[in-house]
């Protein structure tokens, strides 16, 4: 009997995909003015993004409680499901990691033979998605599902993700950055590089003070000084198409038959960084450091 695929929202993991393939989806949510919603099929992302053209917008997102996990749990289970795999944002930026765990437990204290392995990236967005790739490909070749937690595990290493942005203002303001850092690169006028490190945690690596000059900075820490080749990337930006377009001319011109996805991120991304921000996330061959 073949296994479930859980992951969160935080992944922007296509819909189409994550039903043609059977992934639950456990959805972030976000509160703005005062008022609390769910990322999941109802959410309008474009009216979403039209809110950050207005002052004071801050936006503050929340992860997935223990009964998120849990219902999703219980769904597999009634669709005749033993062996649960799921995927999470890192426990370095969220406490999702948490959540689910505690909703195993209910569930393996309620149930017995049910099997359920949780996966930390220490990763997010669409290094969640190539995790989830991988379990998908090894699930369609029936293999053992120890053996596909295995691999998903090792794959974890093979990821990085860095993230340029315009400014840190949406980050300092939901404290995830340095302060001091965060005033450096006002007073300098710089326009940060954010790496994800081996914790999962966010750390500024690089800044440049023109968008040309950090995106091509971006690519060159990410491919070792174009060292190495990535077997895939994406392009995960915040209703930045503009810098998507410079960052694929860049790639293309260095690795021209690139396989390149562009995606536009969700709630939980844009709402720490803010518009105007762009991520490069690669799967390579070999551990990345």
């Amino acid at each position: 009997m073949s296994f479930a695929i859980i992951i969160d929202s935080v992944s922007d993991i296509s819909r189409d995909y994550a039903k043609k393939h059977a992934i639950q989806i456990v959805p972030m949510s976000v509160t703005f003015y005062g008022e609390e919603f769910y990322e999941d099929e109802s959410f309008d992302l474009k009216k979403f993004y039209s809110h950050f053209d207005e002052a004071g917008f801050l936006p503050k997102t929340s992860q997935p409680s223990p009964a998120s996990f849990y219902e999703a749990y219980n769904n597999a289970i009634a669709e005749g499901k033993t062996e649960i795999l799921v995927i999470t944002v890192s426990s370095g930026l969220s406490g999702t990691f948490n959540s689910a765990t505690i909703a195993a437990r209910m569930i393996k204290e309620e149930k017995e033979g049910i099997e359920i392995e949780i996966v930390d990236s220490l990763n997010c967005s669409y290094g969640e998605v190539f995790l989830a790739e991988t379990a998908v490909q090894m699930r369609d070749e029936e293999k053992p599902f120890g053996e596909v937690v295995s691999e998903v595990r090792s794959k974890i290493t093979k990821l990085t993700n860095h993230v340029f942005l315009l400014s840190l203002k949406f980050l300092r303001a939901a404290g995830r950055v340095n302060i001091a850092k965060y005033w450096l690169a006002r007073i300098f006028k710089k326009k940060p590089i954010i790496k994800m490190d081996e914790k999962g945690e966010n750390v500024v690596v690089g800044s440049e003070t023109t968008v040309e000059k950090g995106l091509f900075k971006m690519l060159e820490m990410t491919t070792k000084e174009f060292t190495v080749t990535p077997l895939k990337i994406a392009l995960v930006h915040a209703n930045s198409e503009d810098l998507a377009q410079i960052l694929e001319k860049l790639i293309l011109e260095n690795y021209k038959d690139a396989n390149i996805r562009t995606i536009l991120t969700g709630v939980t991304v844009s709402a720490n960084t803010g518009p105007n921000s762009i991520a490069l996330i690669c799967e390579f061959a070999e551990e990345q450091k």
